[in-house]
């Protein structure tokens, strides 16, 4: 019962104008009535404004401080998990 009311008309023998308000009511439910509960749910997700948020935002910065301080170097992170390092090569170096 999409877009044309015609089927109803020819297997069933409704009248058209019943028709025509099957499919404008059908829309009406399966379109139009779930935008405003989107619409409040949107709204409610956007998340708070003010201390809360800015107190998140600082949160994060901490953190991202902190780990930025305490994490591994690419290449020691390879060795510490047994990776090779290009450009390290086992045995005698270069000065010996």
């Amino acid at each position: 019962m999409s877009g044309n009311p015609q089927p109803c008309r020819s297997e069933f023998s409704i009248p058209t104008g019943a028709a025509i308000l099957g499919v404008i009511s059908w829309r009406l439910v399966n379109f139009w009535l779930p935008m405003p509960a989107g619409g409040l749910a949107y709204l409610s997700l956007r998340g708070q404004t003010g201390a809360p948020r800015r107190e998140g935002r600082q949160e994060l910065e901490r953190l991202a401080r902190e780990s930025a301080l305490t994490a591994d170097r690419p290449k020691e992170w390879l060795e510490r998990h047994g990776f090779k390092v290009p450009g390290r090569e086992e045995g005698p170096t270069k000065n010996e």
